[in-house]
């Protein structure tokens, strides 16, 4: 299912995006609006296939391999998608680094058939938490400005937060230890 670059699609939820830098508080946002009972908090998506993510902890306190809803959301996934997810890993990394800034402007004014794979994968991702968690609401906090033009078919609201340098600044001083279950992945140490 290839996607026009300009064709709205008509869907049963809505997606907000929030976009910023790490340390910004977008994680925060994301779980205040995902705590509405329509809405549906999904994180960083960008990083769902991230390895070892299935060890990581879910908000519901179980580790999100173990998590109902996210084991019923991948499954739903695994079926609906037109790309292997080797695909849909390698896609990641050339459509949504910041790196790649080039690369993904050419494809957003002419996608290829790989990025509009791409695209269609990560709508069939949002088609998929909406059919297992039935939200009017997904929010997604991936932070990617290069993620926008992929949701653009879907419409979404984007917001930007902004924070001030020496709070982003303070942030990355602090040394983080993993604790997956505290919601750190690994070890961060200070800048």
């Amino acid at each position: 299912m290839l996607f026009m670059k300009n064709k709205r699609l008509e869907k049963p939820y809505e997606v907000i995006y929030v976009a910023g830098n790490g340390h910004s508080g977008s994680t925060l946002l994301d779980i205040i609006i995902g705590s509405d009972s329509e809405a549906f908090s999904s994180g960083e998506l960008n990083f769902i296939c991230r390895e070892g993510i299935s060890k990581e902890y879910c908000s519901c306190g179980t580790k999100i391999g173990d998590c109902k809803v996210w084991v019923e959301i991948f499954s739903i996934w695994e079926k609906k998608r037109e790309i292997s997810m080797n695909e849909f890993i390698f896609s990641r990394s050339k459509f949504e680094r910041n790196k790649k800034v080039l690369v993904a402007f050419r494809n957003i004014l002419s996608p290829t058939s790989e990025y509009l794979a791409y695209q269609a994968a990560v709508i069939q991702l949002f088609d998929a938490i909406h059919e297992v968690t039935k939200a009017s609401v997904i929010v997604d906090s991936s932070k990617i400005s290069l993620r926008i033009p992929i949701l653009r078919p879907m419409g979404p609201k984007v917001l930007h937060i902004c924070r001030n340098f020496t709070g982003v600044l303070n942030s990355a001083k602090k040394t983080y230890r993993k604790d997956l279950k505290g919601g750190v992945e690994q070890d961060i140490e200070a800048r």
